[in-house]
């Protein structure tokens, strides 16, 4: 391996140059597809050339990654006008993509440029399934780039399912929060040992969505329940059941109301 990035690009023609300048920005392999975005020509003898080298690698999936050292100096390389328009080039690339880590990649360049509207609108559109599918922490690491309410929002909420207890004590339920967030914010309140609190607002939640969203409702119930047993309020728990499911009981919930009743009877 050469020394310098220049090294590795010297007599490569400008679409590979500009590939291996665009691989540099990220940290994935990039499918087929996408480098044909990209503008990368089908020339398999210079990519082989390159993987030989140690400059690219490929992926099970046929994708396309710099080595770990070749992406080190290329860093040191594209630098100003260069990172961002190589930045903007990917993110343009990587639009039509519904592969989650693919997005999610998206998402760090988007605030890494700057363009925090473009950002905001991939968080909304992502967000909910990057939390539940084991990106929460690049959730948050993305969001924490970023200023607003929408921001702030999807800190709150992939914070809330991390659980870390040292960055729980750092949180705040945002400004105008959407039921999402005040969901997640019960569950903080939860993590943090405030259990009635939790309750209060996890069975308020309950009835605001009980006929709306039906999902959110047995959530909220299934919180409410569990904070007031882990309160020991045991009598408030079938107080909460009949008055969020009035039409038939919460399969999940019962168990713990059976739990409640049972120990309020020792």
């Amino acid at each position: 391996t050469k020394n310098t990035g220049d090294d590795l690009l010297e007599g490569l023609p400008p679409w590979c140059r500009d590939l291996l300048m665009a691989l540099a920005v990220v940290d994935v392999a990039l499918p087929p597809a996408v480098l044909d975005r990209l503008g990368a020509e089908s020339d398999p003898d210079l990519l082989r050339a390159l993987e030989k080298r140690g400059i690219i690698e490929r992926s099970h999936a046929g994708g396309v990654q710099l080595h770990e050292v070749a992406r080190g100096l290329l860093h040191a390389t594209v630098r100003g006008d260069e990172l961002q328009r190589q930045r903007a080039r990917v993110a343009a690339a990587l639009e039509p993509e519904a592969d989650l880590g693919l997005a999610i990649e998206r998402l760090f360049l988007l605030v890494a440029s700057g363009k925090l509207d473009d950002a905001g609108r991939l968080l909304n559109r992502f967000g909910a399934d990057w939390v539940l599918h084991g990106f929460a922490r690049a959730v948050l690491r993305a969001s924490e780039g970023g200023q607003g309410a929408r921001f702030d929002s999807w800190r709150l909420q992939a914070a809330a399912v991390i659980g870390d207890p040292a960055l729980l004590s750092t949180l705040a339920l945002p400004e105008a929060p959407t039921r999402a967030d005040r969901l997640a914010w019960a569950k903080v309140l939860f993590a943090r040992g405030q259990f009635r609190e939790a309750a209060e607002l996890a069975r308020t939640l309950a009835l605001e969505s009980a006929t709306s969203d039906t999902d959110a409702s047995h959530k909220a119930v299934v919180l409410a329940v569990t904070a007031l047993l882990a309160a020991g309020a045991l009598a408030g728990v079938r107080q909460v059941l009949d008055s969020v499911s009035p039409h038939g009981p919460d399969e999940e919930a019962l168990p713990l109301a059976f739990v409640a009743r049972t120990a309020s009877l020792a």
